[in-house]
């Protein structure tokens, strides 16, 4: 992870021109082939960079411009919509929360054990969402211990009705 790249992600998605291709794929196999033994992929990456700067300056743009989309989408998917659940006290909530499972149900249709999940893997991120969910939590576990399957929406109904009288 040295580069900062995240080598979970598609690669195969970027459109370079097929001759980009055929140039790449021969510059990484040669690189394989002729690598040290125990040369971690990071270093034979950086030295790919370094020693071939004109076929990197060919693909950088597409490159680039893949992994600005792939963080827009994951940037996207946490900015608020018009329409989206608030709750007095509370600054913005996120749409959704992530599950231990990589669910990610809506935020409205959690339950407090999900909440809970959904904090751990904040805390492990140390997201600054955290609080925020961790306050949602306490909020929520009154309403929990009477019906453990009462979901955020059934919490901010509650509290929208108990403003109201």
């Amino acid at each position: 992870m040295g580069l900062g790249i995240d080598y979970h992600r598609n690669m195969n998605k970027i459109k370079l021109s097929t001759a980009l291709e055929e140039e790449l794929d021969i510059v990484l196999e040669t690189a394989l082939m002729l690598a040290e033994p125990g040369t971690s992929l990071s270093a034979l990456g950086q030295r790919i960079y370094d020693s071939e700067s004109r076929l990197m300056a060919q693909i950088h743009r597409p490159w680039i411009v893949d992994g600005l989309i792939w963080r827009l989408r994951r940037k996207k998917a946490n900015i608020p919509v018009q329409d989206q659940m608030s709750l007095p006290g509370f600054p913005i909530l996120p749409i959704r929360a992530t599950l231990k499972n990589g669910k990610r149900p809506y935020l409205g249709d959690a339950t407090i054990k999900d909440l809970r999940e959904f904090k751990n893997i904040l805390a492990k991120r140390k997201s600054s969402r955290l609080r925020t969910v961790e306050r949602l939590i306490e909020l929520m576990a009154p309403y929990a211990k009477k019906n453990p399957k009462i979901t955020v929406t059934g919490v901010i109904r509650s509290e929208y009705d108990k403003q109201q009288s």
